[in-house]
Formats: structure tokens, sequence, C-alpha cells
């Protein structure tokens, strides 16, 4: 499967994760939005592969460290290429470590500044040998 600009963004604030998802395909990747983490649980188990998840630090029923950590079990080539966290809690002390995502960023996040990570993440994904 082609990996390259492809998103799976997961937010409980639906109309926000909606907006991302929306800025993201504007600059041609494909998007799916998830409003739960058993959504994106299911998408990543049917295959789906994508280059990145975002998802949201703080969700109802689950956190999305726990979210990340699932997605690191799956085989590799089902496993999205990077994975990272967006959250409105800046004082949260677990923030300090990263939780586990190669990418952290804080509400309001400027998806400009998402955007240009991820495509030079994308780049170096495509410069890679197959």
């Amino acid at each position: 499967m082609n990996r390259d600009r492809s998103i799976v963004i997961c937010d409980d604030e639906l109309e926000l994760a909606n907006e991302i998802g929306e800025f993201f395909q504007s600059h041609g990747w494909r998007v799916s939005v998830c409003g739960t983490a058993k959504d994106v649980r299911a998408i990543l188990s049917r295959g789906f592969a994508p280059l990145c998840l975002l998802t949201d630090l703080r969700l109802k029923e689950e956190d999305g460290t726990e979210l990340i950590a699932f997605a690191r079990t799956l085989p590799p080539a089902l496993r999205p290429g990077v994975c990272a966290l967006i959250t409105g809690h800046a004082a949260d002390p677990a923030v300090g470590d990263n939780l586990g995502a190669d990418l952290l960023y804080f509400k309001p996040a400027d998806p400009f500044d998402i955007l240009a990570d991820l495509e030079r993440y994308a780049e170096r994904v495509a410069a890679q040998p197959a």
C-alpha cells in the first residue's frame, strides 16, 4: 500500500478533527477522521497503514497513548509511519516524556506546522529504498 500522504486523525472533538482533516485533504492528503480510539483500531486492524496517526491525548474511552501503543504493536507493514499526539494539557506531567509519540503538538496547534512536519517525514519515507 502506498502510505504517502495519508493520515488518520482521532479526536473526540469531532468538529476539530474534521477541520484538521479538511485542511490535510485540501493539501492532497488521504484522510480518515475518527471520533473514538475504537474506530481507529478498526481502521488500522483492517489493514489501512497511514503515514501518520494524529490523536488527541485525552480521549473519552482511552488515552491517546494507549492508541499509539496499540498502533506500535501492529506488524511493521501495517503500523503508521509516524505517531503524533495533540493535547491541550501542557501542564500534564506525562507530556514531558513525549508519551511514546514521534511528534507532540499543543492546542491550539497550527495546522501548517503539523503539515510541514509530516511533509518532511513523507519526503524521508519516499527517499528510502523499497
